[in-house]
């Protein structure tokens, strides 16, 4: 009897044991998950200006910290650079019916108010670089626990940008007419239409993503977003669709070419951007 009881109660205690050992692993796990409060995130992209049709995509790579709060929130900082790069091409293969002759030119044909001049405007440079430092705020759809498999998420992170659009030259044809229908090209010049310039303003970026954690170190993310930046000078064509030069004559040699001022930029529009980001998460 005496025997059966030590053995029932050895038993017992090393159940006991066993259960207690393997709850305290499971505490220790779901510990860890939740002290893996802190991660640097790396990730790539690429970026596309929205109704800016004098650029097209360009690439994102950015580099940050996020402190997670709770479950759910999360805070912290990124700093991310990005290019655009300029594209010209309905501007100087797009068409419009000349009021004059009745006939088709080239989007980048201007002309004098007595219509005896015309100038061929071809576009070069002007490409947009990006710097931005800035403040995020991270909200997950599916609270973070020891045992999540993913979890969608909304972010919003605030930034200081500087801007630099590289310079922007011009090749122009000039062409002046001896009669009513025949032009003659005058001249051929190369221009600098405007300097290299950097500016610092502001800027957002709000986005969507899924973010996957198949191991505890390591997770990644999926995420698009839309990016506004404050305004900065940008190239815009569209802005000058009035072919109408205000001069009546030029002369085809002078240094300065009779176009719109401050052709061909933008300086008071905001530059709204559409992005793609792949990323990955490591967690301590």
């Amino acid at each position: 009897m005496v025997r059966r009881v030590f053995g029932f109660t050895t038993l017992l205690l090393s159940t006991l044991a066993i259960t207690a050992q393997g709850q305290e692993e499971a505490v220790i796990a779901v510990q860890a998950r939740l002290e893996k409060s802190n991660s640097l995130h790396f990730n790539l992209g690429a970026a596309t200006s929205l109704s800016q049709n004098n650029y097209q995509g360009g690439t994102f790579v950015g580099l940050g910290y996020q402190k997670r709060v709770n479950r759910v929130f999360s805070v912290g900082g990124l700093l991310s650079y990005t290019s655009y790069r300029s594209d010209y091409n309905d501007f100087m293969t797009g068409q419009y019916t000349d009021s004059k002759f009745g006939i088709d030119l080239p989007n980048n044909t201007y002309y004098t108010s007595s219509q005896a001049q015309y100038l061929l405007v071809n576009l070069s440079g002007g490409d947009i670089r990006q710097l931005s430092l800035g403040v995020l705020a991270k909200i997950n759809f599916v609270p973070i626990k020891s045992n999540t498999v993913a979890s969608g998420y909304v972010i919003a992170a605030p930034s200081l940008v500087m801007s630099t659009l590289e310079e922007v030259e011009s090749n122009i044809n000039f062409f002046d007419h001896p009669t009513e229908v025949d032009y003659l090209q005058v001249n051929n010049q190369s221009y600098t239409l405007s300097e290299s310039q950097t500016t610092t303003t502001g800027g957002i970026n709000i986005g969507v993503g899924v973010e996957f954690f198949p191991v505890n170190l390591f997770s990644f993310y999926i995420q698009t977003g839309i990016g506004y930046t404050f305004p900065v000078p940008f190239v815009d064509t569209s802005l000058y669709e009035r072919h109408i030069l205000e001069v009546d004559y030029y002369n085809p040699f002078d240094k300065v070419p009779p176009l719109p001022k401050n052709f061909p930029l933008s300086e008071d529009k905001g530059f709204t951007t559409l992005n793609f980001q792949l990323g990955l998460t490591y967690n301590f």
